[in-house]
């Protein structure tokens, strides 16, 4: 795993026109995270462009994903843009980001180091084939109950968060403080039943 790491403990690397190595890379610095939704589909009524999405279950407001992000890619029409892998990406990437997506906080990242943390933030990434860029889609979303304060253990510094019933509620909290692709959530079944 430390081959994905420089010295200075960022992510090494920028993102490439092509999903599938894009997708490869970001499998593989979050093998193991099974709190980490990752989900191919194609985009468009005709089914052209291949798109990449990702984001942090219990951190994201998955709702407004399904309404504002993944429904008008699948329900809107994306036009043939000349081959945009001879240097025309921004036209694609420009019409979805602008035409197509119902949001207003966007961003543009292009660095593995930016996906990754945005990922791990509670924000959703979207990757297009074609595109060395990615958008990053403001989805925080932190959990409803109010997280009450740990009674037993009694510490005079730092959080006082403690957890609840609801397990990904639990590694959201563990996610929000520590935001590292190094930290894996291994999700196993303990018994028979």
């Amino acid at each position: 795993m430390n081959h994905f790491h420089g010295r200075d403990q960022k992510i090494k690397g920028r993102l490439s026109p092509q999903l599938i190595k894009n997708k490869f890379l970001l499998e593989e610095i979050l093998k193991d995270c099974d709190d980490i939704v990752k989900k191919d589909f194609l985009c468009g009524r005709e089914k052209k462009v291949k798109a990449y999405i990702l984001y942090t279950d219990g951190m994201t407001k998955t709702q407004m994903l399904e309404e504002s992000i993944i429904r008008p890619l699948l329900n809107r029409t994306i036009p043939d843009f000349p081959d945009h892998r001879k240097g025309l990406e921004d036209s694609l990437y420009s019409y979805v980001s602008k035409e197509i997506l119902e949001m207003a906080d966007l961003k543009e990242l292009d660095t593995m180091e930016d996906v990754v943390t945005q990922i791990l933030a509670g924000n959703t990434i979207l990757l297009l084939d074609g595109c060395s860029k990615a958008i990053m889609i403001s989805s925080k979303f932190f959990p409803t109950r109010g997280v009450q304060t740990a009674d037993q253990e009694v510490s005079m510094r730092g959080p006082t968060d403690s957890f609840t019933e609801n397990l990904r509620f639990n590694t959201a909290l563990i996610r929000r403080r520590i935001r590292d692709s190094r930290l894996k959530v291994k999700q196993l079944v303990a018994g028979e039943r």
